[in-house]
């Protein structure tokens, strides 16, 4: 989405570069409006960025989920004692991604082990919930980022077609 937003970018920049327009009050307001549309851009670009790193925390999250689930025995117990890869995911889960997980050890009970998977199931809602609403955020920032585009080409547009209109008018008296 950011990419093409990119590509209209600087394709539009390169129109206002090559407008005539130097001076006087239409330039000013092109340049504030493309100053609007570059703070705009920074907050998509961030906002983007912030939703691709939780992303990448929900599949880490579903990564442990799944190999708790593997190991979990017919009685719906847990033993991750030979597994020391999975017992470092969930150091990870729970010092870096702040995930409440109990204390680290590696046999748990049916409800030990339904705990377990309920609070990572939930930061991941947690993850889906705070994605969903910066993905509204962005789409209304893009949105209103064409609108600048659109309001500062049209202003050109004015600009250049008055600027003409006089020069022509001035050339014919």
């Amino acid at each position: 989405m950011t990419d093409r937003l990119n590509l209209d970018l600087a394709s539009r920049s390169e129109q206002l570069n090559q407008n005539k327009l130097k001076h006087g009050v239409g330039h000013q307001a092109a340049l504030l409006h493309a100053q609007k549309v570059a703070q705009e851009k920074e907050k998509i670009d961030l906002k983007s960025a912030e939703v691709i790193q939780r992303e990448n925390k929900k599949t880490f999250i579903s990564s442990i989920m799944s190999e708790l689930n593997v190991l979990t025995d017919e009685l719906n117990n847990l033993d991750i004692s030979e597994k020391p890869e999975l017992i470092e995911k969930i150091k990870v889960a729970r010092d870096e991604l702040e995930i409440p997980l109990p204390e680290l050890k590696t046999k748990f009970n049916s409800l030990e082990r339904d705990r377990i998977l309920q609070i990572l199931d939930l930061k991941k809602q947690e993850y889906d919930i705070k994605n969903k609403q910066d993905m509204q955020n962005v789409d209304a920032w893009i949105k209103l980022t064409y609108q600048f585009l659109d309001m500062t080409m049209d202003l050109i547009k004015n600009t250049n077609r008055t600027i003409g209109t006089l020069t022509h008018s001035f050339k014919g008296s």
